[in-house]
């Protein structure tokens, strides 16, 4: 039941209706193993949802093999975040704690959702802008509503340190939005110098 949940959002976040995002996950029993190990005790703590240009699927896939010329498509690849390069959009899931099974009662309260979107990598600054996106709305989110990460026993001293440490988040990111607007603003002016030629 769990699983429709994951599969219902994915598939709202990139156009797809539930079945076609199910047909792609049943391409390979690893995407499968992904999926379940999210949702298991003791499982692994995100899963990820890459929507790109790549090879058909393979024959294990149980689609028609592909004959001829092998052409991209775009296809749904469930990953482990390490073992598919980006160049799309990246939905994933994750959760801080595995001591227990995610189930459909709790998964909405247990987990955290996110997109990384470089659908245009030659679009300046996309990759900060992305990456800027996911750490305003899921990471200092979370740390800003949970208090739980600091674990100091002396209450003053743990303040001071979720301050810092939340303050230091807040440079970082005001960092990434003023150099995603430096690189645009530098492409814009050698395209008007190279335009000037």
């Amino acid at each position: 039941m769990q699983h429709h949940y994951l599969i219902e959002q994915i598939a709202s976040h990139i156009d797809l209706k539930p079945k076609e995002v199910e047909e792609f996950i049943i391409d390979s029993p690893l995407y499968i193993e992904l999926m379940e190990s999210f949702c298991e005790k003791k499982g692994n703590k995100s899963v990820f949802f890459v929507y790109q240009e790549a090879d058909p699927p393979g024959i294990e896939s149980g689609r028609p093999p592909v004959v001829g010329k092998k052409e991209k498509m775009l296809r749904l690849m469930v990953s482990n975040g390490t073992d598919i390069g980006l160049k799309g959009v990246c939905m994933f899931y994750v959760r801080l704690n595995n001591e227990t099974r995610v189930t459909i009662k709790t998964i909405a309260d247990e987990t955290y959702f996110g997109v990384l979107d470089v659908r245009d990598p030659e679009e300046p600054g996309i990759v900060l802008e992305t990456v800027f996106n996911c750490l305003m709305t899921i990471f200092l989110k979370y740390l800003q509503t949970n208090g739980t990460w600091v674990t100091i026993p002396d209450p003053e001293m743990a303040a001071n340190v979720r301050h810092k440490f939340l303050t230091s988040i807040n440079h970082y990111a005001d960092f990434l939005a003023g150099k995603r607007s430096h690189s645009r603003q530098a492409i814009n002016s050698i395209v008007d110098r190279i335009g000037y030629l």
